[in-house]
């Protein structure tokens, strides 16, 4: 507060813009697939639900930050999901190799699962300080989409595919922060 000039200065967290987010989809077909999936999450075993729920967890924290948080708690989710080992991510490029109906070599060349992981490992092994970008942010849980699709076994949204063909989508660029 400044007394002369009466002027008051606020700090608070940040919040994301409510329109940045898509819209709901409350069609019949995608409310059906909801239901679809719940079921499915109910009859996995309990040690799978609990690793679901954290990975849930994890993607819900992602969506509500931004950046570089946002692109770890990202990681997290994807990893807690599909990767029972913690260095070993074939089973993301198998998933995405599944819904997308490519090879392994193809899939990792595709979508860059390996480089990803690199620059996670770059941000928190090498403590370097990198510049996420939003659609980064996006694209890995587009991947984290799929592969709980795979998982499932429920129609993919094929959500990495969508990013992908964005227009401005420079794989490139993205990782390098340029």
């Amino acid at each position: 507060f400044d007394i002369g000039s009466g002027y008051v200065t606020v700090f608070g967290p940040v919040s994301l813009n409510p329109g940045a987010s898509p819209k709901p989809n409350f069609s019949r077909a995608n409310v059906a697939l909801i239901n679809e999936a719940v079921k499915k999450i109910a009859n996995l075993e309990e040690r799978t639900r609990s690793r679901l729920g954290l990975a849930f967890h994890w993607y819900e924290e992602a969506l509500r930050d931004s950046g570089r948080d946002a692109f770890l708690k990202s990681w997290i989710a994807l990893e807690v999901l599909a990767m029972l080992d913690s260095t070993n991510i074939r089973p993301i490029n198998e998933a995405l190799a599944r819904t997308y109906g490519k090879t392994i070599d193809e899939t990792i060349k595709t979508f860059g699962v390996g480089r990803i992981f690199g620059l996670r490992s770059r941000i928190v092994h090498d403590g370097e300080v990198l510049p996420i970008k939003f659609v980064l942010e996006e694209y890995i849980q587009a991947i984290f989409a799929d592969v709980l699709c795979d998982m499932l076994q429920i129609t993919p949204y094929y959500q990495a595919e969508i990013i992908r063909n964005k227009h401005g989508f420079d794989f490139e660029k993205i990782l390098t922060g340029n």
